[in-house]
C-alpha cells in the first residue's frame, strides 16, 4: 500500500492511498445471493480484516486460503437503504482503505411507507401506494427488468388488461407514480373486487408481486353484539382504526343523510368493532361504506333487517321494492327493468 500523488507546476494536487494487488484479485457476488443478502468474494485480496460501515446490515467476515469471503444479511425484514455499501480494509502498517461495493443481494422487494418489506402477494388499496417504494435489485441473470400490471376482476380472476413498463438492472420505483395508472385500470371494469397485480419479472419469470384493490379488508357482522367488526387477521394501517369512520344509510331512502356508527372502545384504546344495533333500526337492506377520507378502506356491504316475527311485510313497488331487494344481482337486475319500464312509458319516477 501506498500513496499516488498527481501533481501540476510541481505542485500536488491530488493525494490518494493506492493498493498493489495480485494479477488475479477481483471482487464477485456469489449465485446464492437473495433479496435479503448475499456474499461478496474479494479472491486474492491479502487484507489483514474487513470491517463494515454501514449499519444496515451484518457482515461475517472469513478469510479463506487467499480470498476472504464476505457474508453480507439485511438486519430484521428490512433491506439496506443503501445500493452500495462501504467496506474497510486493514493492511500492513496499521493502514485502512475504505472500498466501495455493490450489496450483494439480487430480486425485486416491495417496500411499505415504514421502510417495511411487504409480505408477499399482500392487497393493499390504491391509497397505500403513497410513500411506498419498489426496489429492484440485479436478478439472478443481470437482465433488464420488467414491471407488469394486471388487471383482474377478482384477486384469482384471469387477467384483463395487461401493462408493462421496462426498467434497467438496478432502480427504485416510488409507487406513486402507479396511482394514476391503476386508477385507470380499475375504471374498465365494474367489478368492486377488481385488483391489479404489480409484478416484477426477471426473462418473463415472476419474482415478487403485490395486489392493489379498492379496499384492503372485508368488515363481518356480528349477529350476537349488533356490531360490524374487523376479523382478526386482516391487516389495518397504522393509525388506521383510529381514523376509521363508517357510515350506514337504508338502500330504501337514499335521500336520509348517511349516520356515522360509533365505535367500540376498551378503555383508552379503540377496537376493532362498530355498533349497528339491527334491533333499533327499520327493516330493509342497510348500506355500509367507509369514509372516503380514511387510510383503512373496507368493501362497502350490506346489512339486511328483517320484519319483525308476526308483523306484516310491507307493500312495495317500483323503485323501493327494487332497492330493498338484498343482492347486487337482484336489485341490479330488478332497477333495470324499473328503468326501461320508466324509459317506455314516460312516467316520472316515484318511490
Amino acid at each position: 500500500m501506498g500513496t499516488l500523488l498527481w501533481k501540476y507546476a510541481d505542485t500536488i494536487q491530488t493525494r490518494l492511498k493506492v493498493v498493489c494487488l495480485p494479477a488475479d484479485a477481483s471482487v464477485e457476488v456469489s449465485a446464492e445471493s437473495d433479496s435479503r443478502g448475499g456474499v461478496l468474494w474479494l479472491r486474492s485480496w491479502p487484507a489483514l480484516g474487513v470491517g463494515c460501515e454501514n449499519d444496515s446490515c451484518n457482515l461475517v467476515a472469513e478469510q479463506l486460503g487467499r480470498d476472504w469471503k464476505l457474508t453480507l444479511r439485511a438486519h430484521d425484514h428490512s433491506v439496506p437503504a443503501e445500493v452500495t455499501l462501504t467496506l474497510t480494509l486493514a493492511w500492513p502498517g496499521n493502514q485502512t482503505q475504505h472500498l466501495i461495493v455493490p450489496f450483494p443481494a439480487t430480486g425485486a422487494v416491495f417496500l411499505d411507507p415504514e421502510g417495511r418489506r411487504m409480505q408477499p402477494h399482500q392487497r393493499i388499496d390504491v391509497n397505500d401506494l403513497l410513500g411506498s417504494r419498489l426496489r429492484l435489485l440485479p436478478g439472478q441473470h443481470r437482465r433488464h427488468w420488467h414491471v407488469c400490471l394486471l388487471l383482474r376482476d377478482s384477486a384469482q380472476g384471469r387477467p384483463l388488461l395487461t401493462r408493462t413498463l421496462e426498467y434497467g438492472v438496478s432502480e427504485e420505483i416510488r409507487l406513486f407514480d402507479y396511482i394514476r395508472p391503476i386508477q385507470e385500470m380499475l375504471a374498465c371494469t365494474e367489478s368492486l373486487d377488481a385488483t391489479v397485480t404489480i409484478e416484477c419479472q426477471e426473462l418473463n419469470t415472476s419474482v415478487a408481486s403485490i395486489q392493489v384493490g379498492r379496499y384492503t379488508a372485508k368488515l363481518l357482522c356480528d349477529l350476537e353484539t349488533g356490531a360490524v367488526c374487523f376479523p382478526h387477521a386482516e391487516r389495518i394501517s397504522e393509525g388506521g382504526i383510529e381514523t376509521l369512520g363508517i357510515f350506514t344509510v337504508p338502500i330504501s331512502h337514499p335521500d336520509v343523510a348517511p349516520e356515522q356508527l360509533k365505535q367500540a372502545r376498551s378503555e383508552d384504546s379503540y377496537l376493532r368493532r362498530w355498533w349497528f344495533n339491527p334491533g333499533s333500526r327499520d327493516p330493509g337492506p342497510w348500506f355500509i361504506f367507509p369514509d372516503s377520507t380514511s387510510r383503512s378502506a373496507f368493501r362497502p356491504f350490506i346489512w339486511a333487517i328483517g320484519q319483525p316475527y308476526g308483523q306484516p311485510q310491507p307493500e312495495l313497488s317500483g323503485l323501493s321494492l327494487a332497492l330493498s331487494l338484498v343482492t347486487t344481482e337482484e336489485r341490479y337486475a330488478a332497477l333495470s327493468a324499473v328503468a326501461e319500464h320508466l324509459y317506455r312509458s314516460g312516467e316520472t319516477p316515484r318511490a
